[in-house]
């Protein structure tokens, strides 16, 4: 029987390895959430979105307040699933009009339409947990 020790090398490699490794799955599951990836371009276009620097109408945040409400007092499969329809149309929308602003390489539009898309995010995650919590399934 033969004891064959690791180099010293052999350990930097798979630190390295494992470093990058990591790395790489961050960078895709970056890459696969469309709010994450919209957040990583503005960063790399050095204009990150931080809390509260964009000022929204008034009118689009009472928009997301009746939703937030209208999904707080729903209590049907129907009804939520008619708000995450809603709400994924909006979404849909408005993550085209960011890929177009990232196109034009208009980033203040992209950053306006990310701090809009961040709202609707927030309303598909509390759609999704609503229909965890009641096994609602599509």
């Amino acid at each position: 029987m033969t004891i064959v020790e690791e180099s010293p090398f052999d350990l930097r490699e798979q630190e390295f390895a494992h470093a990058h490794s990591s790395a790489v799955n961050q960078g895709y599951r970056c890459l696969l959430h469309p709010v994450e990836r919209a957040l990583y371009l503005l960063h790399l276009a050095g204009q990150p979105l931080e809390e509260g620097q964009i000022d929204l109408d008034p009118e689009f945040l009472a928009a997301i307040m009746e939703v937030n409400e209208e999904l707080a007092e729903a209590d049907d499969k129907e009804t939520v699933q008619a708000i995450g329809q809603r709400n994924t149309e909006i979404l849909d929308n408005l993550l085209s009009e960011a890929d177009a602003a990232f196109s034009n390489n208009d980033i203040n539009k992209a950053r306006t339409v990310v701090a809009k898309i961040k709202y609707y995010n927030n309303i598909y995650e509390k759609v999704k947990s609503f229909e965890r919590e009641h096994g609602i399934v599509d």
